[in-house]
């Protein structure tokens, strides 16, 4: 049986010891709250007690004392686009996580969501099990790991750092611009086309953090964020193509601020996996980011012109 999340089945999680296995999905903000077993049945317990809280919402599939799995489904930027946050599984039941993501997308459809993402590690059997479930595969993406205690580039340019300045708030158009300019027309047809799909499925983790770019002419030319906690980043990236000067310039920047950092960079971003690469970082593994549009019931019925060509 699957249902909401109630308090009685987060307080089982510590009464019978659920989950043991580990996240079967992966987000940007990997050291998010869920920072160890510990933390994630305490917010269950604050997300049963205040549904919705921080905007998410929790499934469970259970039988009669036992928990069997578990989802949740968080927002990432815009209330319209939601992204799969936790998957566990107490037994290899791909069956019941089938049935348990398309609950989740029903629930997500109720709220007037129109997209769900979930990144699943390359070759786990999730990939196939979601896909029966009605996601599709739109991108492939790269995790690199690494340690620097310098910067690993080279020391910049000064002239190459003076370029760099923090983005202002009016310049929201400029940089989704830059994310047009940079990202390929398959990657942009899902993950938006227009400013407000775009600014509703980026990553929720770029809400905060250390945002930086560099200038081009009468335009932004390239785009870093770094999001830190103590010695370690997170590090996200867009430049113009062929751009070598900027890529150089964000990448020594963002090289030189904390020790330890990881770059989930997509497929098309190979230079700058090369760089790293390069650079002493190592690949900790390939994910594939996956979609599902969800059918929402409309509002108001219209008709509109229709051109037929025989």
């Amino acid at each position: 049986m699957i249902q909401l999340l109630k308090t009685e089945d987060a307080l089982k999680c510590f009464l019978f010891d659920f989950p043991k296995s580990k996240n079967m999905v992966t987000v940007r903000n990997v050291q998010g709250n869920d920072h160890s077993i510990v933390a994630l049945r305490a917010n269950l317990v604050r997300e049963a007690l205040f549904p919705r809280y921080d905007q998410r919402l929790t499934v469970v599939c259970r039988d009669k004392f036992h928990l069997n799995a578990l989802g949740t489904v968080g927002v990432r930027s815009g209330i319209k686009v939601w992204e799969i946050e936790r998957l566990y599984l107490s037994k290899e039941d791909w069956d019941g996580i089938e049935e348990l993501l398309n609950n989740l997308g029903q629930h997500v459809g109720q709220l007037g969501g129109q997209r769900i993402f979930l990144r699943a590690p390359q070759a786990s059997p999730l990939v196939e099990c979601a896909e029966r479930a009605g996601f599709s595969i739109f991108q492939k993406e790269h995790l690199l790991q690494g340690t620097v205690g310098t910067n690993v580039l080279g020391h910049p340019r000064s002239e190459n750092l003076n370029t760099l300045r923090p983005i202002q708030h009016h310049e929201e158009l400029a940089l989704f611009q830059l994310y047009c300019d940079s990202t390929p027309l398959q990657i942009r047809s899902t993950l938006g086309v227009t400013l407000d799909q775009w600014r509703d499925a980026r990553d929720k983790l770029f809400k905060d953090g250390q945002d930086m770019v560099c200038d081009r002419e009468s335009k932004i030319g390239g785009w870093i964020n770094l999001h830190g906690r103590r010695r370690s980043s997170q590090v996200g990236v867009m430049v113009l193509p062929d751009d070598e000067q900027a890529l150089a310039s964000l990448m020594s920047y963002a090289l030189s601020q904390y020790q330890d950092q990881a770059w989930l960079l997509a497929d098309y971003q190979d230079t700058v996996r090369r760089l790293l690469i390069h650079n002493g970082f190592y690949e900790m593994g390939c994910y594939y980011q996956m979609v599902k549009w969800i059918a929402v019931k409309a509002d108001r019925f219209a008709t509109v012109p229709m051109e037929v060509c025989l």
